[in-house]
């Protein structure tokens, strides 16, 4: 239909500056969201729904990321005290080869602990899309989703008597919810390394991502704050079914 044809080139459009495959998932995550919301017919739970997807698909790729996660950990109880006194009883060239030795006697490579940080790399152009694509829907103007009055502007619950820098002026509900579940999520990834690190220093780093996030996301539209809320709150499940195995 003509209408039809007139709402794809807009969605061409809004996409058109980004780089591939940035354009070609923005597109892509719009279009899964509308066929979501074409059977639910309510863009809250469809946002909701749809982070289920992402982290059922992704489950693979995070999974392979907590398995090297905990390699890290393990390599890094056992390496750090032979470190230690390689160091102590080694200088200059010797101390550095001793230390290649180790590495190959260990069979891992001097590297390893970058290897979470590239798989994780990975998720990157998927999250930037899903944020793009959240931010740039028109659909989502005026949508309600249970207090929020409009997913595509930050779900304001009452103006505030005074203004707080780089939060604005007003009470939004949301990412304090939001908030909750990013630290509950980061409280289960404790518990492996709770015993090798000190759990004040691990707590204290747990809150500081926990407050990065909220400052970020509080005036953030409605739809991208609901959206990491529900991932957090399946990544506790998630994280519950790891460290369980």
């Amino acid at each position: 239909s003509e209408i039809g044809d007139i709402n794809e080139l807009f969605s061409k459009l809004r996409y058109k500056n980004l780089i591939f495959p940035l354009n070609y998932l923005s597109r892509s995550i719009e279009n899964l969201i509308l066929i979501i919301n074409s059977l639910i017919r309510n863009f809250g739970l469809s946002i909701i729904f749809f982070a289920l997807l992402v982290k059922l698909a992704l489950y693979p790729l995070n999974n392979a990321l907590f398995h090297s996660q905990q390699r890290v950990l393990a390599f890094s109880k056992e390496i750090t005290p032979r470190l230690k006194d390689i160091k102590n009883a080694y200088k200059g060239e010797e101390q550095h080869f001793q230390i290649l030795a180790m590495y190959k006697e260990l069979g891992i490579s001097p590297n390893y602990r970058i290897y979470p940080a590239l798989i994780a790399l990975i998720q990157i152009p998927i999250l930037i899309s899903i944020f793009n694509t959240l931010g740039e829907m028109p659909q989502l103007s005026n949508q309600q989703f249970v207090w929020i009055e409009d997913l595509s502007k930050p779900d304001m619950l009452t103006l505030l008597p005074f203004s707080i820098m780089g939060l604005g002026n007003t009470l939004n509900l949301l990412p304090f919810v939001m908030s909750i579940f990013i630290y509950l999520s980061g409280v289960f990834t404790m518990e492996s390394s709770s015993e090798t690190d000190k759990l004040n220093n691990r707590i204290f780093k747990n809150l500081l991502i926990t407050s990065i996030f909220f400052v970020i996301f509080y005036s953030f539209p409605a739809s991208m704050v609901l959206y990491w809320t529900a991932s957090n709150f399946f990544s506790i499940f998630q994280q519950k079914i790891f460290f369980k195995k």
